[in-house]
Parts: C-alpha cells; structure tokens; sequence
C-alpha cells in the first residue's frame, strides 16, 4: 500500500512537468517564429519575447518637453533636474518604524515625481508638479495634499506649476524661489 503523502508528491510532480512542457513548448515556438515573436536563431531574442513591452515615443510629452527646457534654462545650471523620479528614491522609512505601519505607508513611496531639483551634491531641494492634465498616462487622481503632506514630513519643498508658467521666465524663477527658497 502506497502512503497517502506521496500522491501529493506526485500529483505535484505532474503538475510541474506539465508546466515545464508547456514553457518549453512556447520557447520552441518562439525560436521558430512563433505568433507571439518575430523569428531570430539566436537564444537572448528568444528570452526577450518573453516580455511583450514596447519603446514609448518619447519619455516626456511635448508640453513637458517645453516645460524642462525653460526650467533647465531658467536654473542655469546652479541645480540639476530629474525626471519622473520615484519617491523612494527621495525619501524612506526609518528603520524602526512599526511592521503594520511600514505596510501602510510604504505604497506611497511608489509614487512618480515629475521634476526633482538636485543641489551639486545631489540631494534634493525640492520638487516640481507639474500640471498638465493632457500629458500622456498622466494620473491626476493622485492626491495632491497627500504628496505635499509626505515631502513635507521630510522637509522638501513643492511647487505646483502648469505649462503656462513657462511662458514667462521671470514668473517661472520667481514662483520657485517663493516655493522652493532657492536663490
């Protein structure tokens, strides 16, 4: 008589060799010019056709494109700016934050940033949003007091600004260094 725990084992066992069939399969039919990937001999495109991610057209939109060159220009090089930067890049939880707490809060670091203002030293001033409620994939969902409330905590600087401040570099300096305290 066969115990009852290795029927598991095997069942398990199948189960696995199906599914490695299954891989091997797709992989074979990839290699060979499979409808999911364009044909190629070589085994490194075979893995890449693994994932179905395209090139977007460009990282920035047109207004944002505008906005950082102004911004860039008006800055003269006394900061750098960083584009899309997440907020975990900026910001973490200290280490002895409570686990449940962690749990709660760590999700926001997930958060995009538009432009980040970097000192010579890379440390960040402050943070531009920009508002621009036509850009590509934009999320104007986000809550806006919650993002200023979290930067906040870490003493950074943000400033709101749409494509329209652009326009005028005497308002587009003056408005960040009103709200940023750079000079």
């Amino acid at each position: 008589m066969i115990p009852w725990h290795l029927y598991g084992f095997a069942i398990t066992g199948l189960l696995l060799l199906v599914l490695f069939a299954i891989g091997a399969r797709r992989i074979a039919r990839a290699s060979h010019g499979g409808p999911w990937i364009r044909a190629s001999s070589s085994e490194e495109t075979v893995l890449q056709g693994l994932w179905m991610f395209e090139r977007r057209a460009a990282v920035l939109g047109a207004a944002e494109q505008r906005f950082l060159g102004e911004l860039e220009r008006v800055l003269r090089g006394r900061y750098r700016v960083a584009v899309h930067v997440h907020l975990g890049a900026l910001l973490e939880l200290p280490a002895n934050v409570d686990p449940i707490v962690r749990a709660r809060h760590g999700g926001a670091l997930d958060q995009r940033l538009d432009f980040v203002l970097l000192d010579p030293g890379f440390r960040a001033v402050g943070v531009v949003v920009f508002d621009d409620p036509a850009g590509p994939g934009r999320d104007r969902g986000r809550d806006a007091g919650q993002l200023e409330a979290i930067l906040a905590s870490a003493r950074i600087p943000v400033v709101r600004l749409s494509a329209g401040a652009a326009e005028d570099p005497k308002a587009l300096w003056r408005a960040l260094h009103d709200a940023l305290g750079i000079g």
